[in-house]
């Protein structure tokens, strides 16, 4: 949105709590070892002794310093957009990035809608000056997909029955023996993909 600006400093309060809060949620199993560039900033500002948030004429100066450090650069240099090169222009969006250790403890379906719970929370209390977050990683890209792929053939699979029931209904004019025909195929195709799925092992997605 055009009206964001990073260098506010209820932004950048917004940002650290928000970086806060989700290393809070134990069910989020955010790493302590890798922090967010916000969390960096902070902690590079008690060093030197200055207040956090910084002033709004300071800031792009301050994360500019910050990006001339090689390591920096590398790990956070994408986590801030602006309209012109390094931080200069005006802010377009930012991001944080957390590192998970999951193991095999929970599928990606259940930590996606575990971080989709706690945006829609972090959403409803947030600023207008901070606008909407999303969820962005590529460890949920194959979780998408396949709730994508899910819901367009099942609603494709439910337009179709409708329309076939319809037609057989049309020609049959009789409402007990088109229900029947209905759930004679609706039983071939569920015994087909039991077939597939099961005895088969194909596994049913992207």
């Amino acid at each position: 949105q055009t009206s964001f600006d990073l260098s506010d400093p209820e932004v950048q309060l917004w940002m650290l709590e928000t970086a806060k809060a989700a290393r809070k949620t134990a069910n989020l199993y955010i790493s302590p070892r890798a922090k967010t560039w916000i969390e960096v900033l902070e902690e590079e500002t008690k060093k030197i002794n200055i207040t956090f948030p910084l002033q709004q004429s300071d800031f792009a100066g301050f994360v500019s310093l910050m990006m001339e450090n090689s390591n920096f650069r590398r790990l956070y240099g994408g986590d801030i957009g602006t309209t012109g090169p390094g931080v200069g222009g005006n802010f377009v969006f930012t991001s944080l990035t957390f590192l998970q250790e999951v193991g095999g403890r929970e599928s990606r379906e259940a930590l996606l809608k575990r971080w989709e719970s706690f945006v829609n929370e972090l959403n409803s209390n947030a600023l207008l000056k901070t606008g909407q977050a999303v969820i962005y990683s590529n460890a949920f890209n194959e979780a998408y997909r396949k709730n994508a792929i899910l819901s367009t053939t099942l609603s494709s699979w439910a337009l179709a029955n409708g329309l076939c029931l319809l037609i057989i209904l049309l020609f049959t004019q009789n409402i007990l023996l088109s229900i029947l025909v209905m759930l004679t195929v609706i039983l071939m195709v569920i015994s087909l993909m039991g077939f597939v799925l099961v005895v088969l092992s194909i596994e049913f997605g992207p």
